[in-house]
């Protein structure tokens, strides 16, 4: 190790590297560009988080409302009523709701049947 009086003290002198310049013209003022007519909006597309799909089903399904004197479950109307969300949506996710729960019972109840690949180690004892 040389002696510390000859080692060299002073730190690299670095530049940072100037910003580029961003591709392209820039951007107009509001008040110098063109207007052009906006479209109205014919049918608003909205999405709901899973979340608030599994709320208004729940609601659906547990939830019982007095009519007449007597509680019954609400209906789709009482949904949209309720959420403020069209009642076709709610119509579509309930009917997706039942065929799944079809599916999965259908699935639960269905007969185990063996394989014919399972059984063809089997020796036949006579």
């Amino acid at each position: 190790m040389p002696p510390s009086n000859q080692t060299n003290t002073t730190l690299p002198s670095w530049t940072p590297l100037p910003e580029r310049k961003k591709r392209g013209s820039k951007p107009k003022p509001l008040k110098d560009r063109k207007a052009r007519p906006s479209k109205s909006i014919v049918r608003p597309q909205r999405s709901y988080t899973k979340k608030k799909k599994d709320e208004v089903l729940m609601w659906l399904i547990h939830h019982r409302i007095k009519r007449r004197g007597e509680t019954s479950p609400p209906s789709i109307r009482d949904a949209e009523l309720h959420f403020k969300i069209p009642c076709s949506t709610i119509q579509g996710w309930k009917q997706a709701y039942a065929k799944s729960e079809a599916n999965a019972e259908s699935e639960l109840c269905a007969p185990v049947t063996p394989s014919v690949s399972n059984n063809a180690n089997i020796p036949i004892a006579d």
